[in-house]
């Protein structure tokens, strides 16, 4: 990336902390856009203990606490990233396909 930043990147999942994204801004590249699925918990919830490879961890306790993580950590990238217009909202809640689409 830094050595040619005039390629689009997609980082799946990342920065989730603001210290993070300050620091790959800093040190890398100037983040251009972020893409935001937006999905209540419950859906969340559903999805993530539905999901095909049934992960140990997916309890609803551990992903309660992830989804907390997510707004303590994550939220305030994305706050920030929003400020200078660069977040792009998108609604997950439909079906997965369709969100795809």
């Amino acid at each position: 990336m830094i050595a040619d930043p005039s390629k689009n990147y997609l980082i799946d999942g990342f920065p989730r902390a603001l210290d993070c994204a300050l620091d790959f801004e800093a040190d890398c590249v100037e983040v251009q856009q972020i893409l935001c699925y937006n999905v209540s918990e419950e859906e969340c919830l559903q999805r993530m203990l539905g999901r095909a490879e049934g992960r140990s961890d997916d309890n609803v306790e551990t992903l309660k606490n992830r989804i907390n993580v997510f707004k303590d950590q994550t939220m305030p990238v994305l706050d920030m990233y929003r400020k200078f217009g660069k977040v792009t909202e998108i609604s997950g809640e439909a079906e997965i396909d369709v969100v795809y689409a």
